[in-house]
């Protein structure tokens, strides 16, 4: 007698678990296919991100460009007018000043009976005197006023180029120096150097 095999359960069996590995492998690729998708879209929204971030860091690098552009000529205004300032306080701090060693000799005559007939003052300093004065008693009192300690600060090399006796008196001429540098008053360098 022939014995039946009955392999339908078995092919049932293996058909049920290949539709359940179907199953499985299909939910795998889903989720790596969701996967890649995430991924991709994650590095798409990097990508756009960074090119908006760049174009605005373009946008702003340009705008700054037109500024510093428009405001150049301006700035180098202003840097040749420092440089202008600069040269001419040297000029000022080096040179002498012709009116303070006018008034400066001025005042020293006053003090004696000596009356000026030519003062010439240059800016390099020297100082030419030319007068008269009734005796040798007030030349010798000017010659004292231009060298006493007081007027040494500022007054130097005095020295007596000549000296005439006339009817009227002496007439005089004296060659001196004046050392003080700067053509500023005390009280506007004590100014310019404040912040």
């Amino acid at each position: 007698m022939a014995q039946s095999i009955n392999l339908l359960p078995q092919l049932a069996e293996a058909e049920i678990q290949k539709g359940v590995y179907k199953r499985k492998i299909n939910l795998v690729a889903i989720g790596s296919l969701l996967l890649v998708l995430a991924v991709t879209l994650g590095l798409y929204s990097w990508q756009l991100f960074l090119s908006t971030q760049a174009r605005r860091a373009e946008t702003q690098a340009s705008e700054k460009e037109k500024e510093i552009s428009q405001k150049a000529p301006l700035e180098i205004k202003q840097r040749t007018l420092v440089d202008k300032l600069e040269a001419a306080k040297a000029y000022l701090d080096k040179n002498k000043s012709t009116a303070a060693a006018f008034k400066e000799i001025i005042d020293l005559t006053n003090a004696g009976a000596v009356s000026l007939t030519k003062v010439d003052v240059n800016s390099a300093g020297e100082i030419n005197i030319t007068g008269n004065t009734s005796g040798s008693t007030q030349l010798g009192v000017l010659f004292d006023n231009l060298t006493n300690e007081g007027a040494q600060v500022s007054l130097s090399k005095v020295v007596a180029t000549s000296v005439t006796l006339s009817s009227g008196g002496y007439q005089f001429s004296i060659r001196l120096n004046y050392t003080k540098n700067g053509i500023l008053p005390e009280r506007l360098k004590d100014e310019s150097q404040k912040p």
